[in-house]
């Protein structure tokens, strides 16, 4: 089943389909590049740890084929940051280690979620009522 990430319970990361939104608006879909998406999952599978610039280069580009260089993980990066802040989240999300790498703040909160976004379904004397979406934790 596709993992999805909920982050400061606002913001809906969908690797599969290289995309941000917010939680409470679908319609706000942002999508990103394969290397920007790549990125995001290293630092939220590394929450908290300061994930190297080397380290970035090897499993963003390296891996596949394709060229690493500083220049390309700062756009990214930048990309990545103007993103999360045009979804209404104003705080630090990616910090930046001088010399070293980028980290995810410890503080903030990320969960994993197991689908996307599934509708729950209530029954209300046998009849069938939609409900607002929910996240389902995995």
């Amino acid at each position: 089943m596709p993992m999805v990430y909920l982050i400061e319970n606002q913001i809906v990361f969908n690797p599969e389909e290289n995309s941000l939104s917010l939680l409470s608006d679908d319609e706000s879909k942002i999508t990103v590049s394969n290397p920007a998406r790549r990125i995001l999952l290293l630092l939220i599978e590394q929450h908290g740890v300061v994930v190297q610039r080397e380290t970035f280069f090897k499993k963003v580009w390296d891996d596949y084929g394709l060229n690493a260089s500083n220049n390309n993980l700062n756009h990214c990066i930048s990309k990545l940051r103007k993103v999360i802040s045009t979804l209404g989240y104003q705080n630090e999300f990616i910090v930046t280690v001088p010399k070293v790498g980028f980290i995810i703040r410890k503080e903030i909160i990320i969960e994993t979620c197991a689908n996307k976004i599934e509708t729950q379904v209530l029954v209300e004397n046998g009849d069938e009522v939609a409900k607002e979406p929910d996240i389902v934790p995995g």
